[in-house]
């Protein structure tokens, strides 16, 4: 059966009204259709033979007996869930880091209620000295060492089995773990970093990043960072440690909670970074850090206590890249209790709440390394609070904290070169489809003059 044949007129329509739709999405896609870097499997992480490294049974972390998060874990949010962290992610922005190997750094099937999860993404890229070299045979190559420390700090989970102390400051959050470093130790570009903030931004249920690391003044970086406070995003990092250096960053941009270190006596550690410019929030514990190591990938097969007794590799550590995550596990419990009463904290009021409720230090406020004090995470969740550091009901309210830095509005160059750029393809489509229309029944009477009963 023939269909009718459609008139020119409507099918140019049709076509002009197509092509502007799929003009217009790619012009106007929104920030969440960019995707997270390539997944990464943990056991790729290569063994660790850092000095002082011991592979067994954890001694107690002094700093989990210092601040006591169990104190916070035993009580309930509004939604009666125990404060632990349950339902806020944090993306950590590091080396990569091993996780699900260790029984630490994965959930327990007898978890109760919402369990925390771990990605592993890459910003970075990889060559054949690293990933898939001699996988198969043990040749594991990506370096884990720093960042399996700092996600262990944040969310290792408190094991029955274990008879230390030890866990993660918010063990029921949840962490992606974005690779922007391919070593601890190396100067490396900073444009992985800034990419990772930005997809940190554009992840939805991202509540906190955590970047341990200090570099140098970077405008991406700068310019994410202030992206990611401005979408309500709380961003913690490193002091730094190199003493009297000076800032040193992205922990000197204004909207991040700067974090330096202390010692078992409270008092700053030597090199926790100080200077003009160095505007340190509050600091936290930093020295001889118990934490985890990478591990035998073969541990995910093992019963948990033969993997505590032979195979769970940790060391402890000095360095305010440890000491920033103890404070996004604070963090993170702030926020799961806000957020179970349907408030939302500002990353200018979660500022204000650790500098107010912190231990301070012996001398005046800010103090040089230790800004406010070492944080306290009963009060820091609990209060009280003085009315100027009271919760939001909406993310519109005004910081309690002064103003932030928010980027300059939107630059509109672009989106009118894109406009016209689309308009004029859209015209050269009108008319290709056009011609088209004329040239068909031309063909079909080859190119003799038409009468006037044909189109």
């Amino acid at each position: 059966m023939r269909m009718p044949r459609t008139s020119p007129v409507r099918r140019v329509a049709v076509s002009v009204l197509a092509a502007a739709i799929v003009m217009a999405v790619s012009v106007l896609r929104p920030a969440a259709a960019y995707a997270l870097g390539s997944e990464l499997r943990p056991e790729w992480c290569y063994p660790t033979t850092q000095a002082g490294q011991v592979t067994g049974k954890l001694t107690d972390a002094w700093h989990i007996s210092r601040l006591k998060p169990d104190q916070v874990w035993a009580q309930n949010d509004a939604k009666g869930r125990p404060i632990t962290g349950t339902g806020i992610t944090i993306a950590v922005i590091d080396t990569a880091a091993q996780i699900g190997i260790s029984p630490f750094l994965r959930a327990s099937p007898t978890t109760p209620g919402v369990k925390p999860t771990w990605k592993l993404v890459d910003y970075v890229g990889s060559d054949k000295a690293e990933i898939g070299r001699n996988v198969d045979s043990g040749g594991y190559g990506l370096n884990c060492a720093h960042g399996t420390r700092v996600v262990s700090l944040i969310n290792a989970q408190a094991l029955d089995e274990d008879d230390s102390n030890f866990s993660g400051m918010a063990p029921g959050s949840s962490v992606i773990v974005m690779r922007a470093l391919k070593s601890d130790t190396d100067v490396e570009d900073q444009a992985p970093l800034a990419a990772a903030i930005n997809d940190a931004v554009a992840t939805t249920g991202v509540d906190i990043i955590n970047i341990s690391q200090a570099g140098s003044d970077d405008t991406a970086v700068r310019d994410a960072v202030a992206n990611a406070v401005a979408h309500g995003i709380v961003v913690v990092a490193s002091s730094g440690n190199a003493g009297d250096h000076g800032p040193r960053y992205p922990a000197s941009y204004p909207g991040v909670i700067s974090v330096g270190m202390t010692t078992t006596s409270d008092a700053p550690h030597p090199s926790s970074e100080e200077g003009v410019g160095v505007n340190v929030t509050v600091a936290a514990p930093g020295d001889a850090i118990v934490a985890l190591l990478p591990s035998a990938p073969e541990g995910r097969t093992m019963s948990t206590e033969t993997f505590l007794k032979t195979s769970q590799v940790w060391n402890t550590e000095p360095g305010t890249s440890f000491a920033a995550p103890i404070v996004t596990g604070v963090v993170a419990l702030m926020l799961q209790k806000a957020k179970a009463e349907g408030a939302s904290l500002t990353p200018a009021e979660v500022t204000r709440r650790l500098e107010l409720t912190a231990d301070p230090p012996p001398g005046a406020v800010p103090d040089a390394q230790l800004g406010y004090g070492v944080v306290d995470p009963a009060r820091a969740v609990f209060g009280p609070f003085p009315q100027s550091a009271t919760v939001s009901a909406t993310p519109t309210s005004t910081p309690s904290a002064g103003p932030l830095e928010i980027p300059a509005g939107r630059d509109t160059v672009p989106m009118i070169v894109a406009v016209g750029v689309t308009l004029g393809v859209l015209t050269l489509l009108a008319g290709a489809v056009l011609v088209r229309e004329a040239l068909s029944p031309m063909r079909r009477r080859k190119y003799a003059p038409a009468r006037s009963d044909e189109p």
